[in-house]
């Protein structure tokens, strides 16, 4: 059997459904769609979180603090039904929603990732015990979806995290970096100069920051990121 009869067969076992509502969809759905906060400029040019003015370059964060990264995006704000499919995705095996934003992410920031020209991809690992717990690691479901539409190899084997650590939603921008500091390793010499790093979330960058510093001591030498979200500083009109 033809792999173009096996996906016919599973979206007929199981339809395709908008990731917000659960409405059957082809994608997000237009009344969805509408309720998405996409990110655009004005934008800091380190993390990508939307600016509160068109003259500033970084937002509070990256003007504080230096990180190990070199650039990201993402796709829309941690806000509304993207942060209840986000938790869907990784508390309820919802993994199919990841296929809608990782097309979602081709479409509007495949020219920035294009223009980064990463070699490869690296999802954000998990530790091997909340991995089986859960039964998938939803970044690395990304990673491979947006490899297939990106043209680019993904490397699930590079980057491991090491040690377990404390769930980050619970701690401060300070206790974030602690409970991170030497939780990820690379497995082996990298031959990689430019890469890119997928997960779902980005909130204070501290796990993008512990990943890239790790990959950096391991001669990387170019870290970019891309995440479905991001979590907004307190911008006017926001709830």
């Amino acid at each position: 059997m033809g792999r173009k009869w096996i996906e016919i067969i599973l979206d007929l076992l199981f339809p395709r459904r908008c990731p917000l509502c659960g409405e059957l969809s082809e994608g997000i759905c237009s009344e969805c769609g509408k309720k998405i906060v996409y990110v655009r400029q004005p934008l800091c040019f380190r993390c990508g979180k939307p600016l509160a003015a068109p003259d500033m370059e970084y937002c509070g964060a990256c003007s504080a603090h230096r990180h190990a990264y070199t650039q990201g995006r993402a796709l829309c704000l941690y806000t509304g039904p993207v942060k209840e499919a986000v938790h869907a995705i990784k508390y309820k095996n919802k993994r199919e929603y990841l296929e809608v934003f990782a097309g979602e992410i081709e479409e509007k920031l495949g020219p920035v990732i294009r223009r980064w020209n990463p070699e490869v991809i690296l999802p954000i690992p998990m530790y091997s015990s909340a991995r089986r717990r859960r039964g998938y690691n939803q970044a690395e479901i990304l990673a491979k979806e947006l490899g297939k539409r990106l043209g680019l190899p993904v490397d699930t084997k590079l980057l491991k995290k090491k040690r377990k650590t404390l769930q980050q939603k619970e701690l401060d921008y300070r206790s974030r970096r602690s409970n991170l500091k030497g939780a990820f390793s690379v497995e082996y010499p990298s031959a990689y100069r430019r890469v890119l790093l997928a997960d779902d979330v980005y909130t204070t960058g501290s796990t993008m920051d512990e990943a890239a510093r790790t990959l950096k001591e391991a001669g990387v030498e170019e870290i970019y990121f891309v995440t479905i979200c991001i979590v907004p500083d307190n911008l006017p009109g926001l709830a």
